[in-house]
């Protein structure tokens, strides 16, 4: 009987230590692993069209960004680049950008889990012109074949 009792003893100890095991897992997920996930969903923002005149921006711009983290994130600025380019496999490191600023309203907080749609409107900066149907980058000296936009974000995450 004395031995019975001295193995229940050993198996109730290792289903104790197995129960601490997995209750630890989700907190050091939760409290102490810190995760930054910040997605961004672009859709047709961006969209650049040929004109007769020239390459032709929507004023009006519209993202979503999906913070799958675990800790808040502050997106306090969203730019983008227009890049000139003679190959269609080039990148966004072009030397013939034109800069794209973004205005949000308000620096954006995303919170753990937090989905927001965000609409933007594109600053009119040199050398974009004001057109009836949003901005105009006029055909100038450079004689490129494609245009390829590319988005940049200036995120923070909180410290804390």
């Amino acid at each position: 009987m004395a031995d019975k009792k001295h193995w229940l003893d050993w198996l109730a100890v290792g289903i104790s230590t197995l129960s601490l095991t997995v209750a630890t897992l989700p907190a050091y997920r939760t409290v102490l692993y810190q995760r930054d996930d910040i997605r961004l969903i672009v859709g047709d923002s961006l969209k650049v069209k040929r004109d007769k005149s020239g390459l032709l921006l929507s004023q009006d711009q519209e993202f979503t960004f999906i913070n799958s983290g675990n800790r808040p994130a502050v997106i306090s600025e969203i730019y983008g680049e227009l890049v000139l380019v003679l190959d269609p496999n080039a990148g966004c490191n072009n030397q013939f950008a034109k800069s794209i600023i973004l205005n949000p309203t308000t620096q954006i907080v995303l919170k753990p889990g937090d989905v927001l749609p965000l609409r933007a409107k594109v600053a009119q900066e040199y050398p974009w012109e004001k057109d009836k149907d949003g901005f105009l980058f006029p055909r100038g000296q450079r004689k490129a074949r494609f245009a390829v936009s590319c988005l940049h974000t200036d995120l923070r995450y909180d410290a804390g």
